[in-house]
């Protein structure tokens, strides 16, 4: 009897022992499983976060590229045109000075400006570079004008007004006709973008180039740069 009594305890306890190894085993096996699946969900979630991201990318490139496309259709492009074709091979005549010792002197532009491009120019400023220096020589600003219109007086000239000061008085007037001057065009379109247009008296540069922003620094020290726009030529 007592052999059979501790026959059982003994099964028992062997039994305990293996179902506490089963369950340990299956606890471990859960866990891994659960580790499994928390890393696979992740991956996953890290995965169409990473295809959402790409695709938002993807339509933030698009709406960009169909609204510069949209834009571009607006765009003026600012040009001036000289009164005869001749002119481009003698830029030396183009610049005049009137009045250099009177109060109130002026410069005539023997051109008229143009809008060729496709869309209204605004906010246009002109500026006048003596020897391609920044801030050195007169500026006007100048009314806006659609697409296809023109700017200039009844003599089929451009008249830019002087503001003679300290910094440019009317020795540096009498010497800008002779200068290799650079005619700076800045203007806006109707949403906001500010593009530009350079016209040079040197015959070694091409007539006119364009671009976009603000118009670039043309000292000496830089005006080898290298140009990222558009070159007008003779005849376009």
């Amino acid at each position: 009897m007592d052999f059979f009594i501790v026959a059982q305890v003994a099964e028992r306890t062997v039994v305990s022992t293996n179902w506490d190894a089963i369950t340990a085993i299956a606890t471990a096996a859960a866990t891994v499983a659960t580790a499994i699946m928390a890393w696979f969900t992740r991956k996953a979630i890290r995965e169409g976060q990473a295809q959402r991201e790409e695709t938002n990318e993807h339509f933030a490139a698009t709406r960009e590229q169909d609204q510069r496309h949209h834009e571009d259709s607006f765009r003026p492009l600012l040009v001036f045109v000289p009164s005869n074709s001749s002119s481009i091979d003698h830029r030396e005549n183009m610049l005049t000075t009137l009045g250099a010792s009177d109060p109130e002197p002026f410069i005539n532009l023997i051109c008229s400006l143009e809008n060729i491009g496709s869309g209204a120019a605004l906010n246009i400023r002109l500026y006048v570079r003596s020897n391609g220096i920044r801030d050195f020589g007169p500026w006007v600003e100048l009314p806006p004008l659609a697409a296809n219109a023109s700017y200039k007086n009844a003599a089929g000239i451009v008249e830019i007004p002087v503001r003679l000061h300290s910094a440019f008085n009317d020795q540096d007037l009498w010497g800008l006709c002779s200068s290799s001057w650079i005619l700076v065009l800045e203007y806006d379109d109707v949403f906001g973008n500010t593009f530009h247009t350079l016209h040079y008296k040197s015959p070694m540069e091409p007539w006119a180039r364009t671009g976009r922003g603000s118009a670039p620094d043309t000292t000496t020290k830089n005006i080898s740069l290298p140009f990222e726009g558009e070159e007008l030529h003779h005849g376009q």
